[in-house]
């Protein structure tokens, strides 16, 4: 696992300033920018997802999930954003580490998702009735249906923003001791976003374009074995020839 110092000495290398001692903090301020900038994609790893259960009534007591849940929440995921709690299912494997959940389909269009309100207006959900949809409005309200009348347990699994990088308070030395989950799993690919940009302050293109391709090469590599992790979720069967 790599920290904090050790991507900024490697930058230094790579760029072929292992003797300027001032650029140290410009090339850490970079790191910093780089890990914001990989977590604006559309694509977000693995090592980034958490999960949150909790108890909501209704359909129209939404929850706002950058407050419920997480501040350094970023979006649901994909796949599994939301889930009802299963009590039956959860009282047969109880030491799993998030509680078994029905996964809800998600409405992307909020006009659609207000449709489904309508068919159910009247026929409020029971003991019963699970939900089976969800909607994101706005930046992080949630909304689900059909419309709930009892308390339900729900989990979210959602992307959240690492830990920031941070020098010493006191000396503003970067220290060995500054990690985080992209020096752990990905210190490549942080490295390489953070070189496009050095590369481009230090007016270098052959560095840039060796940056570039580094990037390339290693956010494949991550979209790889964020896929193995999804197909070894999936339940495959064996059809008889």
């Amino acid at each position: 696992m790599a920290s904090a110092y050790d991507c900024v000495q490697m930058l230094k290398y790579r760029l072929s300033r292992h003797q300027d001692t001032l650029i140290d903090q410009y090339i850490f301020l970079e790191l910093k920018n780089a890990q914001a900038a990989l977590e604006r994609n559309a694509f977000l790893p693995s090592f980034l997802l958490g999960w949150f259960d909790f108890e909501k009534v209704g359909v129209h007591d939404y929850f706002t999930a950058n407050t419920e849940i997480d501040q350094d929440y970023i979006r649901l995921d994909d796949r599994t954003g939301l889930g009802v709690v299963d009590t039956e299912q959860e009282a047969l494997w109880p030491n799993m580490t998030a509680p078994w959940s029905i996964p809800l389909v998600q409405v992307a269009n909020w006009s659609a998702f207000l449709e489904k309100q309508s068919w159910e207006e009247t026929n409020r959900g029971d003991a019963d009735t699970y939900p089976t949809h969800y909607c994101v409005t706005g930046f992080s309200d949630i909304n689900v249906w059909p419309t709930q009348s009892v308390t339900r347990r729900y989990v979210a699994y959602y992307y959240t923003h690492a830990e920031t990088l941070t020098a010493s308070p006191t000396t503003g030395q970067i220290t060995s001791g500054s990690t985080n989950v992209w020096t752990k799993y990905a210190p490549e690919l942080l490295m390489a976003q953070a070189g496009i940009n050095i590369a481009l302050y230090l007016r270098d293109p052959e560095a840039m374009q060796l940056f570039q391709m580094t990037y390339n090469k290693e956010f494949a590599k991550m979209l790889k074995a964020d896929q193995a992790r999804i197909d070894a979720d999936q339940n495959y069967v064996m059809l008889e020839d």
